[in-house]
C-alpha cells in the first residue's frame, strides 16, 4: 500500500477518494498488461501500456514492490524480446525514468548485458543510414540506464569491471574508451576496497591532458568518495590535487599553462559529462574527503584562486562555483551522516571550512558580482548561522547603501537565506533583521529594472509564507501595494514577438506566484486598504499596456473578498460605457479576470453581466466574449481559497516575535494543511448551465448573428471542453468523480455537436472566409490538444519545484521534507497537483463518432479554397495531431486513407491545393503511415506527365515526407540491428524506373535514391539486376549532379547488400590481448610468439571476428560496368573533367531546386549532394577526421564494390588506374581516388598483393601534384588495415625516399606519419628501420624538411609510450624512467638514440631539429609525463641556442622552454631538472635567467601539493647577478609568495629582516617580493613589510629603484582595496600610515 503524499491529502474529499480506488486499481492492472503484453510480444505493449505507464507516472506513485516488477519487465523485454529501433528507444526512456525514483530495490543486474548491448549498437551503426540520430539517442538513454543501474550490480561486478577493461589498456590501444567505459560502469553502492581508484589514477597520470578522461575519472572517485566512506584517500590526495586543478587558470594569462584539450570519444560520447560538470565533481570529492589531515590543500587551492582577484573582481567565475559546490556537498555530506550513511564532519572541521570561505565572500561582496554565491549563502547560513548570518546580512546592507554598485544580486542573495533566516529552529534572531531588510529592498522596487523587481516579489513571497503581515508591518505593505501599482503601470507593452518584447523577465509569471501568498498572509485591515487602494489606482489610471498584470492582481482581490471586489468592478464598468472606449476595455478586462476568482457569488451577478454584453455594442464582441468565457469559467473552478501560512481563524491578531516563532514551530508538526477548497455549489452549475444554452446551443439564422455568435461562443466551447469528463478510458484508468460537480455538463455533449455539424451545412458560413475561419477556431477548441494544457502544467510544476529547492534545508532528511516546507508552497503543489489530475483525465479521452466527425470536417476544410481558411485548418490538425491520445492513430490512418483517395490527378490547381496538407511535413507524416495502403507510388505514375514545376516540386516533397516517415523496417534483438526488406519498395523502384522517360524524370532518380537509402530493398537478384542497370546508366551521364546520384544510389544498395546478404563470417577468435611477454617485441620477435596471430588480419588487438568473405557476385550490370576497361575509362575522365570545372556550371535545374518556398525536406543537402550523401553513409566516427574530409565517392564505390564482389572483379579497375596515373594533375587525382578504395576494399581479401603493386607503381611514378593530394587518402587506405599490410605499406613508403626530390620527400614523410599512426605500438623494432632512412636522406633534404621529420618522430615517440608498473624488460626497445613508487614511464629507445645522435652534432641546424621535435611532440602527446626523458637529454644543446647571436634560433629556443615549462611533474622527475639548472649557476643574461626560472618554478606550480618549494635558487639568483637577473628571481618569489602559507611568509620575512642588515639589496629585494607576492590581504608581518621597505629608500641606488616599483605596483593594483575594503588604520600607527602613504599618487597608465 503506498501512502498518499502531502499535497494528495489534501485534495477534495471526493476527488481523494476516488484517487485512492484509481491508483489502486490502476496500477495492478498496468502491471499486469505489460507483462501479458511483454511475455506474448504484443504490439499493445508500445501502444498501449507504455503510453499508459507514462501517464500513470504523471500522476501516481508506485511501490517498491510495484516499481521493481516494471523495472524488471521492461529490462526483461529489452533483453529478449525483438524490438524495433522506436520500441528500444521507448523502453529505454521509461526505465530511465523509473530508475530516478530514489528507492531501496532489491535488483540484480548483469552489468556484462549492459555492456554488451551498448557494444552491439555502436557496432551497427555503421550499416544504419537515417537511423543513425535515432540509435545515437538510444546509446544516450542507455547511457543514463547504466549510470542508475550500478548500484544493483553484484558485490563482485567491481573487481570484473577492473579487470576486464584493464585488459583494454595498453600502448596503442582504446585507453580512452577503457576508461570511460570502466568510469561508468563501476558500481556505486556497497562495500568494496575500491580496487579501481589506483588503476584510475595511474591512467589519470598518464592521460591528465584529456579534459574528457578527466571528467569521467573525478566524478567516478567523487562517486567512490561518497558511496565507500571507510575509504583512506591519505595517500591520493595531494596527488590528485595536482592531476586535476592545474589546468585552471592560476597565476594570470600571460603565464604559461599546462597543455589541455577537449575529445569527446565516439564511442562514449554517451558516457561523457559536461565540462562543467568537472567542478562539480571535483567540489563533491573534495566535500566527501575533507578532513583535518588534508585541510590544508584546500586552503593551499584556495589561496592560488586568490591570486586571480585584480583590482576586486574575480577573473575566473569557475572558483566562485568550486567553492559553492564543495558548501552545497559538505550539506549533503552533513544530512547523509544524519541518516548514518556517512560518518559525521566534526563541529571544528564545519567551523574551520566556513571561516575559510568567509574571507572569499568578502571579496566577492566587494566586487559587486555576485550572482554565484546565493545558493553558497544559503548553505553557509546552515552550516554555522550565528558566523555566518550577521556577516552575510551586514554586507549586503553596505551593498545596498551603495549607490556605484549593483544591488540586483544582493537582493537575491537576500532572497536565498529568507526562510533560513526567519526559521526559529535556525537562527533565533532572524526577525530582528526583517524591519530593515522589507524596508530597503523596497527602496530598490522600481520599474526601471524589472529583473530586480521579480526578485524582490520573490523575497517579499517567502517572507509572507513564513510570518503574517499584519498592523506591525502595515507601513511597509500599504507601500509595497502602492509602489506595486506604480512598478506595473510602467510596464511596456506586451508583445508577442519575443524579439520586440521588452520586458522579458517574466513579471507575470513571478507576481502570479507570490502576490497569492502575499495577499493570503496581510490581515483583514491591510487588505481592505489594498482593495480600496487598487479601485482608487485604476478608476484615476487607465494602463492597458498591463492588463495581464493587474488581472493577477484583481484576481488575488477577488479571490478573498469575491463579493465586494466583484460588485465594484462590475458597477465601475457598466458606468464607464459611456466614458472613452480604451477606459471602458481597460475596466472590461479587468472585470474578466476578477470573475474568474469570484465563486460562489457569480451566478447572481448573470443578469447584469449579460445587460453589459447587450451594452459592450458589436464592436466589442470580442472583449465580450472574453468576459463572458471567465464568468463560465469562474462558475465551474475549483481551487484553494487560501494560501497563508496561518489559518483564518487567526488573521487580525497582533502577533509578537515569540508567538509567530510558536506558530512556525507547531505548524511543521502538522501534515494535513485543512484547505479551504472553492467547490462550485448548485446555483453555479445551473448558471453555468443557463450560460451554455444561451451563448452556444442558440443557433444564428445568418451571416450577422453568426459572425457575433462566433466571437462569443468561442471561449466558451474552449472553457466548456476543458471541462467535460469522460466515465472510462481505454486503458482501464477509474475517472475520477468530483462530487458529481460536472455531472450536467455531459448532457450538452450532444446538443454541443449538433450545433458544429449545422454550422458546418449553413450556406452564409462556406460562403464567407471569415466566418470559416473562426468557424475552423471553434472545431479546433472542441478537438484541442490536452497536451498542451498537461505541458503547463508540468511546467509549473517544475517551477515549484525549483522554489522548494531554492529555500530548501538541506540537513532535512528527504523524507521529512514536506514537514519543513510552507504552507504556502505545499498549497501551491496541491493545487497544481489537482489540475495534473484533472488533466489527465481529459487526455485519456475516447473519441466518439462526434470526434471523429470533427476530425473529417478539418479535414475538408484543408483543401478549402481560400487560402487563410486552409492553412488555419493545417495549423490546427497539426496541433491537434500531435496528442499522445492513446486512441488517435487509427484516426490518423483514416484520415490519410481518405484524403488520399479523393485527389484531383487530372487538374494541377486542384491538387496543389489538396497536396498542401501532405507537404506539411508535421501534420500527417508520422511513422505510422509507413503501412498505410495509400500508394504515393500510384500518384507519383498518374502525375509524372504534368508540367506543372511548382507542382513537381510539391509532388517530390510529399514522396520525400513518404520516405522520411517511413524508416528503415528493423528489428533489435541483443543489441543487433536487423533489417527487414519491404517488398513495396521494389515496387516502388521499378515502377519509377518505368517513368523515367517523361519530362520531370531526372526528378525521379531522387526518388530512387531516397527509397534505396531508407529500405533495404535489394533482395532479389532480378530487382537487383533491374535497378543497377539503371544506376550504371546514369553514372555516365553527362551531368555532374546526375553522375554524383547515381553513383550514391550504387553506394546505398551496396550498403544494404552487404547487411542483408552477406554470409556469416567465421567465429575464429584472436588473444584479447598480448601477454607481458610478446606485448612489446619487434616484428621479427612477434613472429615467434603465439599472438603473431594479430599479424594475420585481426583488428587492433580486441576479440573480433575475420572479415574474410565477398558474395562474388558476377552476372549483374555493374559488375560488367566495373569489368570494362572502355566504360572505366570514361567513368575516370568524367571524374576528371569535374575537377577542372566548377561544380554550379554543371549544375542541372530540376524540381528540388524550384522557386517553390514551401521545400521543406533538407533544401540545402539536396543542392549539395555530396555533403548530404557522404554525411549519412559515412557519418562521423567510422573513419578519423582526416579520412572522413577525403572520402570522396567514388572512393567509397570502389571499397564497397571489393568488399562485394571480391579481388578478381577489381584487376581491371586496377589496371585502368595505372594509366590514368602517369597523365597530368586531374587524371591523376580521379585516379588515386580510385585507388585509396582499392587500398581500403583489400583488407576484406586474402592478400593485399594487388594493391602493394599499384600502391609501387604509384609512388614510383606519380608527380608531386599527385602526392600532395594522399595525405587525407593514405588515412582512409590505412584505415583498419591489418597490422602485416601497414608494415608492407611503411616498407614501400621508406623505399620511394631513396632518390625522391625534397618537395617529394616531404609529402612521402607525412604519409609515413600517417601508416606510423595507423600502426602504433606494433610497429616495434620496425621504427628502428625509419630512423635509419631518415640519417641517410642529403644533407639538403634534411635541412628543409626538418618539421616533417619533426612529425614522424614525434608519432613514433606518441605511439609507443606506456605507462606500466613495471620497468620494461626489452631493453632493445624501450627504456624506463622511475615516475612515482609503482608507475614507470616506459619510452623508445631507439628515438632517444636518434635524438641523442643529433645533440651530438655540433651545427646548429642539428639542434634546431631537436627543438623541432621537443615543440612536435609537447603538441601531439596527451600526456606531459612522455617529454620528459627526451627534455632532460636534450636541455644541454637547447641552452646553447639561447647563447647563439642568431635571434631567430634565441626566439625559437625561449618559445620551446616557456611553453614546455608548465609541465606537472612529480619529485622524481623533477629533481633531475633542478638539479642540472642549478649546476649551470646563474648568468647576466636575462632571457637565460628567465627560462631557467621558468622550467623551476612553473612545474613547481603546477605540482604544488607533491613537489617542496624551489626557495634556495631564487636566492641565489637575487644574491647574485646583474639588475635585470635580480629583478628577474624577485618576480620568480611573488608567484611562489602568492601561494604559500602564512608560516612559511613570515619565516621569510624574518630571514629577510636578517640579511637586510647584511647585505641590504638582497633583502630589499626579498622583502619586496613579499609585498608584491600578496597583496589583497595585510598580515601581521606584511604591515611590518611595507613599513620596513619605506624606511629603506633613503639608500637611494638600486634599492630605491626596487622600493619605488614595488610601492608603485601596490597602488596600481590595489588603491581601491587599501581605502575601502582593507581598512588599514586598524594595521598601522598614524605615523606609518603617513609614511606609507606619501608614496601613493594617481596612477597612470600613460605615464
Amino acid at each position: 500500500m503506498v501512502g498518499l503524499r502531502v499535497f494528495e491529502r489534501n485534495l477534495p474529499d471526493a476527488c481523494r477518494e476516488a484517487h485512492e480506488q484509481s491508483r489502486l486499481l490502476s496500477s495492478s492492472s498496468l502491471i499486469e498488461g505489460l507483462s501479458s503484453s511483454s511475455s506474448s510480444n504484443d504490439e499493445s505493449f508500445f501502444s498501449i501500456w507504455i503510453p499508459s505507464t507514462y501517464r500513470f507516472l504523471d500522476i501516481y506513485k508506485l511501490s517498491n514492490p510495484e516499481l521493481k516488477k516494471v523495472i524488471m519487465i521492461l529490462y526483461r523485454h529489452i533483453q529478449e524480446s525483438e524490438l524495433s529501433l522506436d520500441g528500444l528507444s521507448s523502453t529505454l526512456a521509461l526505465l530511465n525514468r523509473l530508475l530516478r525514483f530514489k528507492r531501496k530495490l532489491k535488483l540484480s543486474i548483469n552489468w556484462k548485458d549492459l555492456l554488451n548491448l551498448y557494444q552491439s549498437l555502436q557496432q551497427e551503426t555503421k550499416f544504419a543510414i537515417f537511423s543513425k540520430i535515432q540509435i545515437a539517442s538510444i546509446i544516450s538513454e542507455l547511457a543514463y540506464v547504466t549510470r542508475r543501474l550500478r548500484k544493483y550490480f553484484s558485490n563482485d561486478s567491481a573487481g570484473q569491471i577492473v579487470e576486464t577493461f584493464s585488459k583494454m589498456m595498453s600502448p596503442g590501444s582504446e585507453n580512452d574508451l577503457a576508461l570511460v567505459f570502466m568510469c561508468n560502469f563501476i558500481p556505486n553502492k556497497g562495500k568494496n576496497s575500491c580496487i579501481w581508484v589506483k588503476v584510475l589514477l595511474d591512467a589519470l597520470r598518464g592521460y591528465h591532458r584529456n579534459l574528457n578522461l578527466v571528467i569521467n575519472v573525478v566524478a567516478c572517485l567523487a562517486t567512490t568518495a561518497k558511496n565507500y566512506p571507510e575509504f583512506d584517500w591519505t595517500e591520493y590526495m595531494s596527488e590528485i590535487y595536482n592531476l586535476v586543478l592545474p589546468s585552471m587558470p592560476l597565476l594570470n594569462h600571460t603565464m604559461p599553462r599546462p597543455k589541455t584539450y577537449y575529445t569527446e570519444n565516439i564511442k562514449t560520447a554517451a558516457f561523457s559529462q559536461k565540462f562543467m560538470v568537472r567542478s562539480s565533481s571535483f567540489a563533491k570529492f573534495v566535500a566527501y574527503t575533507l578532513s583535518s589531515e588534508n585541510f590544508y590543500l584546500l586552503e593551499q587551492w584556495l589561496r592560488n584562486m586568490s591570486s586571480t582577484i585584480k583590482e576586486g573582481k574575480m577573473i575566473c567565475s569557475g572558483y566562485v562555483n568550486y567553492i559553492s559546490r564543495i558548501a552545497h556537498h559538505y550539506c549533503k555530506r552533513t544530512q547523509l551522516s544524519t541518516e548514518n550513511k556517512f560518518p559525521a564532519p566534526s563541529s571544528i572541521l564545519t567551523s574551520k571550512l566556513v571561516s575559510l570561505f568567509l574571507p572569499y565572500i568578502n571579496l566577492i561582496f566587494f566586487s559587486g558580482h555576485l550572482s554565484q554565491i546565493d545558493r553558497l549563502c544559503t548553505d553557509l547560513s546552515y552550516l554555522d548561522p550565528s558566523q555566518v548570518f550577521p556577516f552575510i546580512l551586514q554586507n549586503c546592507f553596505s551593498i545596498l547603501e551603495d549607490c556605484n554598485l549593483p544591488h540586483l544580486d544582493t537582493i537575491s542573495v537576500l532572497d536565498h537565506i529568507s526562510k533560513a533566516l526567519l526559521e526559529p529552529t535556525v537562527y533565533k534572531q532572524g526577525l530582528d533583521y526583517l524591519p530593515l531588510i522589507l524596508s530597503m529592498s523596497l527602496n530598490e522596487f522600481t520599474g526601471a529594472d524589472m529583473l530586480k523587481c521579480c526578485k524582490i516579489l520573490q523575497l517579499y513571497g517567502q517572507v509572507a509564507s513564513m510570518i503574517e503581515i499584519d498592523i506591525d508591518l502595515s507601513v511597509w505593505a500599504e507601500e509595497f501595494f502602492r509602489s506595486l501599482m506604480i512598478v506595473l503601470s510602467e510596464l511596456e507593452e506586451n508583445s508577442e514577438s519575443k524579439q520586440e518584447n521588452a520586458r522579458g523577465f517574466k513579471i507575470e509569471e513571478t507576481l502570479e506566484v507570490n502576490l497569492k501568498i502575499i495577499s493570503s498572509a496581510v490581515s483583514d485591515e491591510i487588505f481592505n486598504i489594498w482593495v480600496d487602494e487598487f479601485f482608487d489606482f485604476i478608476s484615476r489610471n487607465n494602463c492597458s499596456n498591463a492588463i495581464g498584470e493587474f488581472g493577477i492582481v484583481i484576481e488575488n482581490l477577488a479571490r478573498r473578498q469575491s463579493e465586494k471586489v466583484m460588485r465594484r468592478m462590475l458597477k465601475m464598468t457598466v458606468s464607464s460605457i459611456d466614458h472613452t472606449e480604451k477606459q471602458f476595455l481597460w475596466r472590461l478586462n479587468l472585470l474578466a479576470h476578477a470573475v474568474c476568482y469570484a465563486g460562489n457569488s457569480l451566478p447572481g451577478a448573470f443578469k447584469e453581466i449579460e445587460d453589459l454584453i447587450g451594452k459592450a455594442g458589436e464592436k466589442h464582441d470580442d472583449e465580450a466574449g472574453t468576459l463572458i468565457g471567465s464568468y463560465l469559467c469562474g462558475l465551474l473552478s475549483v481551487y484553494p481559497e487560501e494560501y497563508s501560512h496561518l489559518l483564518p481563524s487567526n488573521r487580525g491578531k497582533a502577533l509578537d516575535a515569540n508567538a509567530i516563532r510558536g506558530k512556525l514551530t507547531n505548524q511543521k508538526k502538522e501534515l494535513e494543511l485543512e484547505i479551504f477548497w472553492r467547490i462550485p455549489d448548485e446555483a453555479s452549475i445551473n448558471t453555468a448551465n443557463g450560460v451554455i444554452e444561451k451563448y452556444i446551443l442558440s443557433l444564428p439564422s445568418n451571416k450577422s448573428e453568426c459572425k457575433k455568435y462566433l466571437k462569443l461562443a468561442l471561449p466558451l466551447i474552449k472553457v466548456w471542453s476543458s471541462h467535460i469528463k469522460v466515465p472510462q478510458n481505454v486503458v482501464g484508468f477509474v475517472s475520477l468523480p468530483l462530487g458529481g460537480f460536472y455531472t450536467k455538463l455531459l448532457d450538452f455533449e450532444e446538443k454541443v455537436s449538433s450545433v458544429i455539424f449545422s454550422l458546418n451545412q449553413a450556406s452564409f458560413v462556406k460562403e464567407d472566409p471569415i466566418l470559416l475561419e473562426s468557424f475552423v477556431g471553434l472545431l479546433a477548441a472542441v478537438v484541442h490538444n490536452q497536451d498542451f494544457s498537461l505541458f503547463e502544467i508540468k511546467k509549473n510544476n517544475k517551477s515549484i519545484n525549483a522554489m522548494r529547492k531554492k529555500y530548501c534545508n538541506p540537513f532535512i532528511q528527504p523524507k521529512d521534507k514536506n514537514l519543513h516546507e510552507t504552507r504556502a508552497y505545499l498549497i501551491l503543489k496541491t493545487e497544481n497537483y489537482f489540475k495534473a489530475l484533472i488533466g489527465a483525465e481529459l487526455s485519456q479521452k475516447v473519441f466518439s463518432s462526434n470526434f471523429d466527425a470533427f476530425f473529417k470536417i478539418l479535414l475538408d476544410l484543408s483543401g478549402n479554397p481560400y487560402k487563410q481558411v486552409r492553412t488555419k485548418a493545417i495549423s490546427s490538425l497539426d496541433s491537434s495531431l500531435k496528442s499522445s491520445f492513446i486512441n488517435l492513430k487509427n484516426i490518423i490512418k483514416q484520415i490519410w486513407a481518405e484524403k488520399g483517395t479523393m485527389l484531383d490527378t487530372g487538374n494541377s490547381e486542384a491538387l496543389k491545393i489538396q497536396l498542401e496538407l501532405f507537404v506539411e511535413k508535421g501534420t500527417l507524416w508520422r511513422k505510422d503511415l509507413a503501412n498505410s495502403d495509400f500508394l504515393i507510388i500510384n500518384l507519383l505514375k498518374e502525375t509524372h506527365n504534368l508540367g506543372d514545376l511548382e507542382l513537381q516540386t510539391m509532388l517530390f516533397n510529399v514522396f520525400c515526407n513518404y520516405v522520411m516517415s517511413s524508416q528503415p523496417a528493423c528489428l533489435v534483438k541483443s543489441g543487433k540491428i536487423m533489417p527487414i526488406p519491404n517488398p513495396k519498395a521494389v515496387d516502388y523502384i521499378e515502377n519509377i524506373i518505368n517513368s523515367c522517360s517523361s519530362h520531370h524524370w531526372r526528378s525521379k532518380i531522387y526518388y530512387i535514391i531516397y527509397m534505396i537509402l531508407n529500405m533495404p530493398a535489394i533482395y532479389s537478384q532480378s530487382s537487383w539486376e533491374k535497378i543497377s542497370a539503371f544506376l550504371t546508366q546514369i553514372m555516365l551521364d553527362e551531368s555532374l549532379d546526375i553522375r554524383e546520384t547515381g553513383i550514391f544510389g550504387v553506394i546505398t544498395a551496396l550498403y544494404n547488400i552487404i547487411k542483408t546478404q552477406m554470409p556469416v563470417n567465421t567465429t575464429d577468435f584472436c588473444p584479447s590481448m598480448f601477454d607481458e611477454e610478446s606485448r612489446y617485441l619487434g616484428s621479427d620477435e612477434i613472429l615467434k610468439t603465439k599472438a603473431y596471430k594479430i599479424y594475420q588480419g585481426w583488428e587492433n588487438h580486441s576479440d573480433k571476428i575475420k572479415v574474410k568473405k565477398s558474395l562474388n557476385l558476377t552476372s549483374d550490370p555493374l559488375c560488367d560496368f566495373f569489368t570494362s576497361a572502355e566504360k572505366i575509362r570514361k567513368f575516370i575522365e568524367f571524374s576528371a573533367v569535374a575537377h577542372m570545372q566548377d561544380l554550379e556550371e554543371n549544375f542541372v535545374r530540376n524540381p528540388r531546386t524550384g522557386n517553390n518556398e514551401n521545400m521543406n525536406f533538407a533544401v540545402r543537402f539536396l543542392n549539395n549532394p555530396s555533403k548530404f550523401f557522404t554525411s549519412l553513409l559515412i557519418g562521423r566516427g567510422k573513419f578519423s577526421k582526416k579520412a572522413s574530409n577525403f572520402v570522396k565517392t567514388k572512393a567509397q564505390l570502389v571499397k564497397l564494390f571489393g568488399k562485394v564482389y571480391g579481388e578478381d572483379k577489381v584487376k581491371v579497375l586496377a589496371d585502368v588506374c595505372k594509366e590514368f596515373i602517369v597523365m597530368d594533375k586531374s587524371y591523376q587525382l580521379s585516379a588515386l581516388e580510385i585507388m585509396a578504395g582499392i587500398g581500403n576494399a583489400c583488407r576484406y581479401w586474402d592478400n593485399a598483393d594487388l594493391f602493394i603493386q599499384l600502391l609501387e607503381f604509384t609512388l614510383a611514378n606519380c608527380t608531386i601534384h599527385g602526392v600532395m593530394s594522399w595525405e587525407e587518402s593514405f588515412d582512409f587506405i590505412c584505415s583498419k588495415q591489418t597490422p602485416k599490410d601497414l608494415m608492407r605499406i611503411l616498407d614501400v613508403v621508406l623505399g620511394s625516399l631513396i632518390g625522391a626530390t625534397s618537395k617529394k620527400v616531404g609529402k612521402l614523410l607525412k604519409l609515413l606519419r600517417v601508416v606510423i599512426e595507423k600502426l602504433s605500438w606494433r610497429g616495434g623494432r620496425v621504427y628502428e628501420k625509419v630512423f635509419e632512412s631518415i640519417r641517410k636522406l642529403p644533407f639538403d633534404i634534411f635541412t628543409e624538411l626538418r618539421k616533417s621529420i619533426a612529425e614522424v618522430v614525434s608519432k613514433v615517440i606518441c605511439s609507443t609510450f606506456y605507462i606500466s608498473s613495471s620497468q620494461s624488460q626489452s631493453t632493445n626497445i624501450y627504456s624506463s624512467l622511475e615516475l612515482s613508487t609503482n608507475l614507470y614511464i616506459n619510452y623508445n629507445s631507439a628515438a632517444q638514440n636518434y635524438i641523442l645522435s643529433i645533440s651530438q652534432n655540433s651545427d646548429n641546424l642539428s639542434q634546431q631539429l631537436i627543438l623541432d621535435i621537443l615543440s612536435q611532440l609537447h603538441s601531439d602527446s596527451s600526456t606531459d609525463y612522455i617529454l620528459f626523458p627526451y627534455l632532460q637529454s636534450s636541455l644541454t644543446s637547447i641552452f646553447s641556442l639561447i647563447r647563439s647571436p642568431d635571434i631567430k634560433q634565441v626566439t625559437s629556443a625561449t618559445e620551446v622552454l616557456k611553453s614546455m615549462s608548465a609541465l606537472r611533474c612529480t619529485p622524481q622527475v623533477y629533481t633531475p631538472i633542478l638539479l642540472y639548472i642549478q649546476s649551470l649557476g646563474t648568468s647576466d643574461s636575462k632571457v637565460q635567467e628567465l627560462i631557467k626560472g621558468l622550467l623551476i618554478i612553473m612545474p613547481w606550480y603546477y605540482s604544488q601539493f607533491t613537489i617542496p618549494v624551489p626557495l634556495d635558487y631564487f636566492f641565489s639568483v637575487i644574491s647574485s647577478g646583474s639588475v635585470e637577473v635580480r629583478q628577474t628571481g624577485k618576480y620568480y618569489l611573488s608567484l611562489i609568495w602568492k601561494v604559500a602559507n602564512d608560516e612559511i611568509k613570515a619565516q621569510e620575512f624574518e630571514s629577510a629582516k636578517k640579511l637586510n642588515e647584511i647585505d641590504k639589496t638582497s633583502g630589499v629585494f626579498r622583502i619586496s617580493a613579499l609585498v608584491l607576492g600578496q597583496k589583497e590581504f595585510i598580515e601581521s608581518w606584511k604591515g611590518q613589510a611595507l613599513v620596513l621597505l619605506c624606511r629603506m629608500k633613503k639608500h637611494g641606488g638600486e634599492i630605491a629603484q626596487c622600493i619605488n616599483a614595488t610601492i608603485a605596483d601596490f597602488w596600481k593594483h590595489h588603491k581601491a582595496w587599501w581605502k575601502n575594503y582593507l581598512n588599514y588604520s586598524k594595521s598601522f600607527t598614524q605615523d606609518e600610515i603617513e609614511l606609507i602613504e606619501s608614496f601613493n599618487s594617481d596612477h597612470s597608465y600613460f605615464a
